[in-house]
């Protein structure tokens, strides 16, 4: 049903050949009008309101001057379009293509909260609109596995006995964090492990893959509430023409 269409059958039934319809000002004068200047002002206007009755999604039809003012019958209105969109794939395109999604990625240092959870909410409903509308879509939860926040993490759980549990880790970057705005000799250790990661100690990598491994699996466990969830991607994995690290990727499978 359109409201606009039924204005304009119900003008040209009443004998109106030319029909050029505006948006009234103010609500108060309906949600459509037709202006009479042309063919004989207040006069043919007001004809034209008792000539023409509701029907379909007009509900009231008011002459002021010479213009015909139309009111849409808004509870036909609403349930026509609530059956419209019920029905499959409304909506739906056909674009053809591949459509690749990176979002939330937030630092794996910690859980997330609140603010972060909501860049995941807004980057899976855009995932979904371009999946819905014909794209290929991939999306991507990239892992800062080599950042200064995870240094921090080894730096400040290196002294530990076993591994950190996921849930202890704020409390371990919150802690270095105090410890480093008191000494500053602690943050050219921190650089330096990141240097020694780059320049391919085993040891320190390890130490790297380990604390990552802890985020990864916590962060995975927070992110896998009603989805499915593939880990891909190796970390530290070395690119043989450049010398940088290429990070672990949490593909979000829709």
């Amino acid at each position: 049903m359109d409201f606009e269409s039924d204005v304009r059958k119900a003008l040209k039934s009443a004998g109106i050949k030319e029909i050029q319809l505006e948006s009234p000002p103010n609500p108060e004068f309906g949600d459509l009008s037709f202006p009479c200047f042309k063919i004989g002002g207040p006069a043919k206007a007001k004809a034209l309101a008792v000539a023409i009755k509701p029907k379909g999604l007009i509900a009231k039809v008011e002459q002021v001057g010479p213009y015909v003012n139309f009111f849409v019958d808004t509870k036909k209105l609403v349930r026509s379009v609530i059956k419209e969109v019920l029905k499959k794939d409304f909506g739906k395109g056909n674009k053809r293509g591949n459509a690749l999604i990176e979002h939330t990625s937030i630092n794996p240092n910690a859980s997330p909260h609140v603010g972060r959870a909501r860049n995941g909410l807004i980057g899976d409903s855009i995932a979904r609109l371009l999946k819905f509308n014909g794209y290929k879509t991939e999306v991507h939860y990239f892992v800062n596995d080599i950042g200064k926040q995870i240094a921090m993490l080894v730096y400040g759980t290196m002294e530990m006995t076993g591994k950190p549990k996921f849930e202890e880790l704020l409390r371990h970057y919150i802690e270095i964090n105090r410890r480093v705005m008191e000494n500053v000799q602690l943050e050219k250790d921190i650089l330096e492990l990141l240097h020694q990661v780059e320049t391919g100690n085993k040891k320190v990598i390890k130490e790297f893959e380990d604390i990552v491994a802890v985020c990864v699996k916590g962060l995975t466990k927070i992110l896998m509430i009603g989805r499915r969830i593939a880990v891909d991607g190796k970390p530290f994995q070395k690119n043989l023409k450049k010398r940088w690290l290429k990070s672990k990727k949490i593909i979000l499978i829709h």
